[in-house]
């Protein structure tokens, strides 16, 4: 399973290699700790400042290395933070990326814009607090603990919201007690989309605030309070215990940087210890004085003093802006010491272990970073329809074949991506949005390959190449987060995972291909006026996808209440998720049951699939990203709410037109059969 994996992303990489140059692929093996996982620092790099500017813009590790040591001051200048919305661009009159010191003039130097980006923030927050209590009114202090415990608003009779205490911060110097923050609205779901922008922007200013530069937050400090102790001429065991007592060790290695956790603690393999703990000092008892700090990692002490060294080389080329090879240095020196632990265990729970990474799948994530999977994907399929297309024009041997292999190389490409999302997380790719939609058009794809042989027809599979391309172009522009994260608490049972949402995720992938025949049926019936035989094949086709969707979903969505029993101790509770997987089924059993009894044919039929597919697809992405509410809280998101609108008025403009053609041209002429 390794070497297939690894031959398929190595053929796969020759065509990508230009992506990131061959010098820097010592950095592939080097364990970083990152969000929970272990990556490589190539990938931690790409990943850090993919958060921050929202693409990879900058993903140089020397740019990395140069905020590390020299803080965020050192590239104040430079452009690279993005605002993240349209709304918040035009309100700061600014463009779509910001330098350091732009943002941080907006927040703390610039009194107009500073509440223009608050006080949504403080509204939004207030309303969170506001919707989710029993004991509503007005008149009533409300402390905003998810901004500041010391932030504190009161919401007055003519439902203006006031300022009621500050925190002592310069975010907040700009207001004052008494100060009208805005009026209270319910109606919140645009607010509270626009205040997710500016949170997220102040989340960065935040992390880009503590890349300090050359010093550590703190040391000054520790140094401070050693020189007061020793003035007192305490004895060095006194001294010793105090500083240890006010400034505890591990825990000064734990904050002695924002970046970079590259170092496993000794004490405790699970934490991982930012390089800048390699520049602290600590309290010799022997000599009375402050000496480099010892080994502090699960490394033998030859190696810790190779780590030590390699770093300071490299912080000495940063200031020097000579860095050479200084870089791959430290990472063979890391490399080294991570050799003495990869693939042993970290932790455990419920005789569940979790290991080190080995260098292997390191360098398998380093390579799947590289590789452009979605780009590949989308071409793939494009050319596969288009030669399917001239194919049915044509009837060429050539063009048969040229999109058998087109066809059959895109989807083990994409077979690919999911398979290696499997072998580096452990688990089924199912877990958040970005991966289902990912996995929802291979489902399509491998179910209209089935339906192609079965009924002899190539339709089905042209269906679920036009689904795919058109997940896959949603999947690349909407920005949804495509890197590969832990699954989240609540999904942590690789058997319900595999059972229940393998199933019920699986089912949309049927009905997608259910929903696109529906609209080829529509088409073909009411302005190509195809032949009796084709449309009779296509109305077969859309009743067994739905029959095998509903295969899906129903065991899907029961097994779910079986693993809601198990996590939350109750079955069913009419959960928003739950309530929309009910509705979908629904949906679909009246659709086949109504073309069972003759109430309508196959007409009806490829109506009800564009139906049932809107239905789908609030189910998959209304109930997360537009009702967000319920305790399937682990897929919520926000944003694009507008397109799936777009959407949902596209398919009603469509329908209402094929029946306005087919009341037209109805031989009864005063109503429309759905037969």
């Amino acid at each position: 399973m390794k070497n297939l994996i690894y031959y398929a992303l190595l053929i796969t990489s020759l065509l990508s290699s230009w992506i990131q140059p061959p010098e820097l692929y010592s950095l592939e093996t080097v364990p970083v700790l990152y969000q929970g996982r272990f990556i490589p620092l190539d990938v931690y790099s790409k990943l850090w400042f993919s958060d921050i500017s929202g693409e990879q813009y900058i993903h140089d590790e020397k740019f990395l290395f140069q905020m590390h040591f020299l803080g965020s001051e050192s590239i104040g200048e430079e452009p690279f933070i993005a605002v993240g919305s349209k709304k918040i661009e035009q309100l700061l009159s600014s463009k779509a990326l910001l330098s350091f010191n732009q943002l941080q003039n907006f927040f703390y130097h610039n009194k107009e814009t500073n509440q223009k980006l608050l006080s949504p923030l403080i509204l939004s927050h207030f309303n969170d607090i506001y919707s989710s209590t029993h004991t509503k009114g007005r008149n009533k202090v409300w402390s905003l603990g998810t901004i500041d415990p010391k932030l504190k608003v009161k919401l007055a009779e003519d439902n203006g919201l006031y300022i009621f205490s500050l925190p002592e911060s310069r975010l907040w110097k700009y207001f004052k007690k008494g100060d009208k923050v805005g009026n209270f609205s319910q109606n919140t779901n645009k607010l509270k989309l626009h205040a997710n922008h500016i949170q997220t922007l102040l989340e960065k200013l935040s992390r880009l605030e503590k890349l300090k530069g050359p010093e550590i937050e703190g040391e000054k400090k520790y140094e401070n309070r050693y020189l007061q102790l020793k003035q007192q001429n305490l004895p060095p065991k006194e001294i010793k215990r105090n500083l240890e007592m006010e400034f505890p060790l591990e825990q000064r290695l734990t904050l002695a940087g924002a970046t970079l956790h590259a170092l496993p603690s000794r004490y405790n393999t699970n934490t991982w210890i930012p390089l800048k703990a390699l520049k602290l000092k600590t309290y010799d008892q022997e000599t009375n004085s402050l000496l480099p700090v010892r080994n502090f990692t699960a490394y033998d002490d030859e190696t810790f003093i190779k780590i030590r060294k390699a770093y300071s080389s490299l912080e000495e080329a940063v200031i020097h802006k000579k860095l050479t090879n200084k870089i791959e240095k430290l990472s063979e020196s890391l490399l080294l010491g991570y050799n003495s632990i990869e693939g042993q265990p970290y932790q455990e729970v419920k005789d569940k272990k979790l290991f080190f990474p080995s260098p292997f799948k390191l360098s398998i994530e380093s390579l799947f970073y590289r590789i452009p999977f979605t780009n590949i994907i989308i071409i793939g399929y494009i050319l596969s329809c288009t030669t399917i297309l001239m194919w049915y024009r044509w009837q060429s041997a050539t063009l048969f074949y040229a999109s058998t292999a087109l066809s059959l190389g895109t989807f083990m490409i994409h077979t690919l991506n999911l398979m290696i999302r499997c072998y580096l997380l452990n688990r089924p790719p199912v877990s958040n949005m970005a991966e289902t939609v990912l996995f929802v058009p291979w489902v399509g794809v491998a179910t209209s390959a089935i339906f192609a042989y079965f009924f002899r027809t190539t339709i089905p599979l042209l269906c679920s190449y036009l689904g795919a391309i058109s997940l896959f172009i949603v999947l690349k522009y909407s920005k949804i987060n495509l890197s590969l994260e832990n699954v989240q608490a609540v999904l942590d049972s690789q058997f319900w995972l595999t059972i229940h949402v393998l199933m019920v995720v699986g089912s949309y992938g049927v009905f997608v291909i259910s929903g696109i025949l529906g609209h080829l049926y529509l088409v073909m019936d009411s302005l190509l006026k195809s032949s009796k035989k084709q449309m009779l094949q296509l109305g077969k086709l859309i009743l067994f996808s739905m029959f095998l969707g509903l295969t899906l979903l129903i065991p899907g969505t029961i097994l779910g209440g079986v693993w809601a029993a198990e996590s939350w101790g109750r079955f069913w509770d009419w959960d928003p998720k739950e309530s929309w997987a009910f509705i979908t089924s629904c949906v679909y059993l009246i659709c086949i049951h109504s073309h069972y009894f003759g109430i309508f044919h196959d007409f009806g039929l490829a109506i009800g699939s564009i139906v049932g597919l809107m239905v789908v697809g609030f189910t998959w992405y209304g109930v997360n990203y537009i009702l967000g509410t319920g305790l399937h809280s682990y897929g919520f998101g926000s944003g694009g709410e507008e397109f799936f609108y777009y959407y949902l008025a596209t398919e009603v403009i469509f329908l209402v037109f094929i029946c306005f053609l087919r009341y037209l041209w109805s031989p009864q002429g005063d109503k429309i059969s759905l037969k």
